[in-house]
């Protein structure tokens, strides 16, 4: 779960991770939208420190950060496609049944 942090309207969010069943001992982005090209750019900053000590640092360089940004990616994706097309966006970051 998360919970807003910071909210700048039509600007920027920052969440904050409070419950997850990843192994995260802290997680918290940062959604920044700016002006760009006649449209909109939304970028997202997000920071995580693994639990474990160095047995998460070594998961996380082995696995954790690769899914980390490939989850993110497919994320932001989604979001570019529901602003393009209208489509509400189910689990797992695809479009939902309609």
């Amino acid at each position: 779960q998360e919970r807003i942090v910071d909210f700048v309207e039509n600007e920027r969010m920052g969440i904050e991770v409070f419950q997850t069943s990843m192994p995260l001992k802290s997680a918290d982005g940062v959604f920044d939208l700016v002006d760009a090209d006649g449209g909109s750019t939304l970028t997202m900053t997000f920071n995580y420190i693994v639990k474990f000590g160095i047995i998460g640092r070594i998961m996380d360089s082995l696995m954790m950060s690769r899914m980390m940004t490939s989850n993110l990616t497919r994320f932001l994706a989604s979001i570019e496609h529901h602003m393009k097309t209208g489509e509400v966006i189910g689990k797992g970051w695809v479009p939902a049944a309609a």
